[in-house]
């Protein structure tokens, strides 16, 4: 079956010029052209629509349209294209007649009165305004509406989005928002209504739970093994590392000659890796009956590890990103990385990480910025160039969207695993080169102040990649910094035998030491990644933890909401106490969400 339409209209005006609508149409391809490479949808955009490409379109894609939008002058009696005006009567036509469209969002000024007309000819539900908008409102609307239908959310939940992201950047967008069920006739709004409306068809109530595919799974192992067994991929990734330590070709020469079996270097691999993604990789490779035999579990897994591989990049450079703002003091527009910090548990389980990892790169270039890790160049353009690393990721990203929305199916996870760990092995074979660089705790900082010499910051240190066992392994001596890193932070630093720390990147509050926030076990590993949002609250999850099966109790989640009531005795040093007690409430995590707070406030700047 053909891929569904979204189809995206833009017409400006020279004597009313919109200065930002080229930027909406770029913004919406960047925000849907993943789902394009996918295969999940088909992108039609028209920059400069004029009347007569609407009916060629329309009659082109017949039965295919899911959802039209359009940005331009509009009114209550029609689009105002580039070469003349869709009458609004015309137009609802040809809507009635696409049987499988879902919405159509005219985000133009006061398009309301076209909404009767296209409910009346059955077009199921529609985005309108109910009075002139403002032209960089319209794009951050429309951005972060799609932003929420691309990982997911169906209609009425990306259209409350999009409301919520408003009223967070804006401060007079407090108006309530119209979600509003309509038959022939249309009922007044209020007047204090934001000016975008969610129209819903009374007889197609169904579609506010409407969502874009799942993209199909694109296979691209050619040459499968005769025998695979789990796990023969996997120490492919060792020829990867050896590039960036040169110590490792020893081992390589070992199993060439006989002297290691290959399996003997999953642990080598695992050991070398960040704990962050060693703790899933090592998952993988144990001896539990379920990662032995391909089937769901595994593939579940290798799922999981792919996801925290590109979690861990992408929050390397979106802590770089934000550092870099609020150094520069320059606004930087980026609507994915907003949009992160407002994601559901929903959401979250479709968020590509890798697609807006890209689209994070190119801020970087446009900014004369180099990453903190500059070998994320490779990635780039291992992605740009669309080969084997980018199949690798197109492959794992299509699993895990069928895995997380339950189609698909049971009988084909058996092949699948071993596309998915020759996938894998592609994938961290290419990021392989964060072997260069340590994932450190700091577990403690003092401060050495002595009469005319320079200050120092002494770290307690502990190195995260040690991933063959579950502890800590503090240095002995707390280590100096040229500056002082955040207290309770997990930093990368790229050497570790400097005499004085100089380079470092605060993964702060995206990667967090939960023991250090709760003044545990000062030797015990408990890494905690961020998750997604809910009631307001950042919620993490234990790297350790089933990041694509839903747990209605899942133990190993923390939030920022958590508080703690510790009993606080009073006493007084007279010879006797009183048995008088109080309860103190502690929130072990405010700090973390005040940190979002504030990323959150800094990406919305106007």
């Amino acid at each position: 079956m053909p891929n569904p339409i979204v189809y995206l209209a833009f017409a400006n005006d020279q004597d009313a010029h919109l200065s930002l609508l080229k930027g909406e149409s770029r913004q919406l391809m960047d925000i849907l052209s993943g789902l394009h490479d996918k295969q999940a949808i088909e992108i039609y955009r028209e920059e400069s629509t004029n009347v007569q490409d609407l009916i060629t379109s329309f009659n082109r894609f017949d039965g295919r349209l899911a959802v039209f939008h359009y940005g331009g002058h509009a009114g209550g009696s029609g689009l105002h294209l580039e070469e003349g005006e869709a009458q609004a009567k015309g137009l609802a036509e040809l809507f009635g007649q696409q049987q499988n469209l879902q919405l159509v969002f005219l985000n133009g000024c006061s398009t309301l009165a076209q909404v009767d007309r296209l409910m009346a000819l059955g077009v199921k539900a529609v985005i309108a305004t109910s009075v002139p908008i403002n032209d960089e409102r319209a794009k951050d609307f429309s951005g972060w509406f799609y932003q929420a239908l691309a990982v997911k959310r169906p209609i009425k939940s990306a259209f409350e989005f999009a409301v919520a992201s408003l009223r967070t950047k804006y401060k007079d967008a407090q108006a309530p928002a119209v979600v509003e069920y309509r038959g022939l006739q249309r009922r007044q709004g209020s007047e204090e209504a934001l000016p975008w409306g969610l129209y819903v068809n009374e007889k197609h109530a169904g579609v506010l739970e409407w969502r874009l595919p799942d993209a199909p799974i694109q296979r691209f192992l050619a040459n499968p093994l005769a025998n695979y067994s789990p796990n023969d991929y996997l120490p492919k990734i060792l020829g990867a590392m050896v590039r960036y330590d040169d110590s490792l070709k020893q081992v390589i020469d070992d199993v060439k000659a006989g002297k290691k079996d290959k399996r003997e270097v999953l642990p080598i691999i695992v050991q070398n890796l960040p704990w962050t993604i060693g703790a899933q990789l090592q998952k993988l490779i144990s001896r539990s009956e379920s990662m032995r035999t391909p089937g769901v579990e595994r593939l579940h897994q290798t799922v999981n590890t792919y996801v925290i591989a590109s979690q861990v990049m992408f929050y390397l450079l979106a802590s770089q990103l934000w550092e870099e703002q609020r150094q520069g003091g320059k606004q930087v527009e980026d609507p994915a990385l907003f949009g992160l910090l407002s994601l559901d548990e929903t959401g979250a389980r479709f968020f590509d990480y890798v697609d807006t990892l890209s689209r994070m790169g190119a801020l970087f270039r446009e900014n004369g910025w180099t990453p903190f890790v500059p070998e994320f160049g490779q990635v780039f353009e291992a992605l740009e160039k669309k080969e084997h690393f980018y199949k690798a990721y197109l492959l794992l990203e299509s699993i895990r969207s069928q895995l997380a929305s339950g189609s698909l199916e049971a009988g084909a996870a058996p092949q699948l695993c071993e596309e998915a760990e020759n996938a894998l092995t592609i994938f961290i074979g290419t990021v392989s080169f964060l072997i260069k660089y340590k994932m450190v705790a700091v577990r403690d900082i003092t401060v050495t102040s002595n009469r005319h010499q320079e200050v120092a910051f002494n770290h307690k240190l502990g190195s995260l990649n040690a991933a063959d066992s579950a502890y800590l392994t503090l240095d002995s001596d707390p280590r100096p910094f040229r500056n002082h890193a955040e207290s309770s932070s997990i930093l990368l630093v790229d050497d570790l035998q400097d005499a004085a720390i100089e380079r470092f990147l605060s993964l702060s509050p995206f990667i967090i030491d939960n023991n250090a926030f709760l003044d545990k076990s000062q030797e015990s590993l408990d890494i905690y990644i961020f998750s997604h949002v809910a009631n307001g609250e950042y919620v993490y999850k234990n790297v350790n933890s089933h990041f694509q099966k839903m747990e209605e109790h899942n133990t190993y989640t923390i939030s920022t909401a958590y508080e703690e009531k510790i009993e606080v005795k009073d006493e007084v040093d007279f010879g006797w106490e009183f048995n008088e007690s109080s309860t103190k409430t502690l929130r072990p995590y405010a700090v973390l969400k005040e940190q979002f707070d504030n990323m959150q406030v800094d990406l919305s700047k106007v």
